[in-house]
């Protein structure tokens, strides 16, 4: 193998220009990696840039990332980035620049720093891609340099050296690798240290400060870059370490600081951070973490969770995914807790999750359904669900069974599932538990005849599903060529009997259904006609009663001694009340129940 070390190294120290030097290393890293497609044959040029200029080391990772992908196990390769990123605890401390003397580096060299980390976290990006790669970066103290980066340690004081774009991307870059860090589960002691050090809400806190622009840092803009939503990712993967971490988590103040940001209404509290919230608070509370749930309670975060659950957006996916997350926050922090579901009921939960199945979307929907059925473990929330109405549905029943026919319609083109996996998948369990829990009669009386038809249907969809799993058993063994034994065969035979049976009752409680229904209406139809008919002789007799007077009294007027003296107003009195009877008499001639055929 050549050895291009002293030629490299000559041509760098005589070469003032940055160009030609980036050409000499561009070259020496073809030549060695094209001769011996080595990485270590590649790593003689590591001493060479080394202890150089901060832009050669630029250079050195810039030409490195094109071939870094191919040698993500290597030691060395990890090392090295480790060298040059992560140098406040990897190098000697006293090549560590400090907050306190950050004016000793001249302003280029911070930013070609800067630039190499940018490049350095980009490599460490696809080392963490890998097992062996994470265990090495763990060993070598890489979680310790993204809290310290992060001031969750007090002496750890690195960033006083950048701007705040520039404090954010670093920041952001750390946070996404704790988050896959401690993703892989093998760091429960830190996650159990980390969890109760209370300078973790502290930076949730300067987080927000640094997404709302407020900081007193230069260049103090608002960039997109949601450093508040890549903690609370980071939180949540916390929370997958146990209650035990739950607990401490809560007890710094991260349940607090999660309610009051629902509750903000500036303008970087987007959607997608709003949707983070809810899933941190989902998983403060997973499990039934009582210490959290009491949290949630006591900072009024019940009403503040069931306020979005009116949430809308002009983005179809974000508002659903919104709501989802919501969904599930509840789910977490209130069912299980007999004060936030008298809280949640209180604020008109179970009417709100009831409206959202009216026009939410179908995940939303099976989510809703399940939310409910958890809650009418509760009594009181049964009283809500049956006196809800709204314009288009009388009850709740209606809602449910018109989301039961929907769904009936989507399973026709859905042939893929099985009975089982199809029970899971649709809605039509979660239905028949809810209508279950309340009682198939409490809204019998309620609903029309094809409501209470289908209620009759949905009260033995479990006996039928049972028929359609054992009718799938026959044909797979049927398929198979596999004949059941005796005793078998007549165990199906009997369930495939008493399933038939089922239905046979079903059909004929149906028929019956309809027949009570036919006699209910001619009795109807039979009342309303009696009522009319009475209510058109009376009418009659009224209109004639009305004609004779109104004659008796013309007569009388006429043929009374003196009649032609009467005024002439009194005159015309008369004829118009004569007048008015013809028209009467006229306009409601008498009704014959003996019709003519039409043209005679």
């Amino acid at each position: 193998m050549l050895d291009f070390s002293e030629p490299l190294r000559s041509v760098c120290a005589s070469c003032s220009d940055p160009v030609t030097r980036l050409m000499a290393l561009q070259l020496a890293f073809r030549v060695l990696t094209f001769e011996h497609e080595s990485l270590d044959a590649w790593f003689t040029l590591a001493p060479i840039v080394e202890h150089d200029t901060p832009m050669l080391n630029d250079v050195f990772l810039l030409v490195y990332e094109i071939q870094a992908a191919q040698y993500t196990h290597h030691p060395d390769l990890i090392g090295f980035v480790l060298r040059h990123t992560a140098r406040e605890i990897v190098a000697p401390h006293d090549d560590v620049p400090t907050a306190s003397a950050p004016s000793t580096a001249p302003a280029q060299s911070l930013r070609i720093q800067l630039e190499a980390k940018q490049v350095g976290f980009k490599l460490i990006d696809q080392f963490l891609v890998h097992s062996d790669s994470r265990d090495f970066l763990i060993e070598h103290h890489y979680v310790d340099f993204c809290l310290g980066y992060l001031t969750f340690r007090p002496q750890a004081q690195f960033d006083q050296r950048w701007t705040l774009r520039e404090l954010k991307a670093i920041h952001v870059a750390c946070l996404a690798h704790l988050t896959r860090l401690f993703g892989s589960g093998s760091l429960a002691q830190e996650a159990g240290n980390i969890s109760c050090d209370p300078l973790l809400t502290t930076y949730l806190l300067d987080a927000q400060s640094l997404d709302n622009g407020q900081s007193d840092r230069p260049n103090a803009v608002n960039p997109s870059m949601g450093l508040v939503a890549r903690f609370l990712q980071f939180a949540v993967t916390l929370c997958t370490y146990g209650a035990s971490v739950q607990v401490k988590l809560g007890a710094i103040g991260l349940v607090q600081e999660s309610i009051a940001i629902l509750t903000r209404r500036e303008p970087w509290v987007t959607e997608t951070l709003k949707r983070g919230v809810c899933q941190l608070i989902s998983a403060l509370c997973d499990h039934e973490c009582r210490p959290n749930q009491l949290l949630v309670a006591q900072t009024n975060g019940v009403f503040s969770l069931v306020q979005m659950l009116s949430c809308k957006s002009d983005h179809p996916q974000r508002q659903e995914l919104l709501r989802i997350a919501v969904l599930d926050a509840i789910w977490s922090a209130v069912c299980g807790c007999r004060c936030n579901e008298e809280s949640f009921l209180e604020a008109g939960g179970v009417y709100k999750l009831l409206d959202l199945l009216t026009h939410g979307e179908r995940a939303v929907q099976s989510h809703a359904l399940s939310l409910v059925l958890e809650l009418l473990e509760n009594p009181k929330s049964r009283r809500h669900l049956v006196t809800w109405s709204n314009s288009k549905y009388r009850n709740s029943a209606e809602l449910l069974l018109d989301l039961w026919r929907k769904e009936k319609v989507a399973l026709k083109f859905d042939r893929e599932l099985n009975a089982l996996d199809e029970m899971r998948a649709n809605l039509c369990g979660k239905i028949f538990g809810i209508l279950s829990h309340v009682g198939f009669d409490a809204f019998r009386t309620q609903l029309c005849e094809s409501d209470q038809r289908l209620v009759l249907n949905i009260e033995r969809y479990l006996d039928f599903k049972v028929g359609v799993v054992w009718e799938e058993i026959t044909y797979e063994l049927a398929s198979e060529g596999i004949r059941p034994v005796s005793p078998d065969a007549c165990v199906l035979s009997e369930i495939k009997t008493a399933v038939q049976q089922k239905e046979a009752s079903i059909a004929s409680m149906q028929a019956e259904l309809a027949r009570k229904f036919t006699d209910q209406e001619r009795e109807r139809e039979g009342h309303f006609f009696d009522e009319f008919m009475a209510t058109h002789h009376i009418a009659k007799r009224v209109e004639d009663g009305g004609a004779a007077a109104a004659g008796a009294a013309a007569v009388a007027t006429t043929t009374a001694p003196g009649a032609h003296k009467v005024s002439r107003g009194a005159r015309k009195a008369v004829r118009i009340a004569a007048g008015q009877a013809v028209l009467s008499s006229s306009a409601n001639p008498p009704i014959s129940h003996h019709f003519s055929p039409l043209g005679q």
